[in-house]
């Protein structure tokens, strides 16, 4: 399943190949903290149900609500190195995101078996560009989690890059 991210990721939509909206994102910004919701969307009947929210929290630890359960976001998405991160998917399954210069891949168990992966591409006269998500068709069980953790993943990345590029 591919599917592309049209504008910014904390307040986006989410189509798979088929021009079909799957996710939304939605990010009320505060003080010292941003509270991003994510939608499952059903573009045929034009239906959402909430499958998570992100609070981002500057002063003190993120949180994250996933499955009728809130943690912390440490704890549900567990830093391993300083470039990976490891997950329990439905069913626990373990997941890991690994970050590969601006993309990243999913590996799925010990044997690590890429079931999802990033790319980037350039789309429209202005040739803006577009985050696409992989996923295999092996993976599809866990698509929640999977977008949820890739979206902490990749603002995470971003906002690494962005405070590196600030140094230099």
């Amino acid at each position: 399943m591919d599917l592309s991210i049209e504008g910014d990721l904390l307040s986006a939509t989410v189509r798979n190949a088929d021009g079909e909206y799957c996710f939304g994102t939605k990010t009320n910004r505060g003080w010292s903290r941003k509270t991003t919701i994510i939608w499952r969307l059903d573009g045929k009947r034009r239906q959402r149900w909430r499958v998570a929210g992100v609070e981002w929290n500057s002063l003190g630890p993120s949180r994250v609500s996933f499955l009728r359960k809130e943690m912390e976001l440490d704890v549900f998405l567990a830093p391993t190195h300083s470039a990976t991160r490891t997950f329990t998917g439905p069913g626990g399954q373990r997941f890991t995101w690994t970050v590969q210069g601006k993309c990243m891949v999913l590996q799925q168990g010990t044997a690590g078996a890429v079931v999802a992966r990033t790319r980037w591409s350039e789309t429209g006269p202005s040739r803006e560009r577009q985050i696409h998500l992989n996923i295999a068709p092996e993976a599809i069980s866990a698509l929640n989690a999977i977008f949820v953790t890739f979206l902490i993943m990749e603002r995470t990345r971003r906002k690494q890059e962005h405070h590196t590029l600030r140094r230099h």
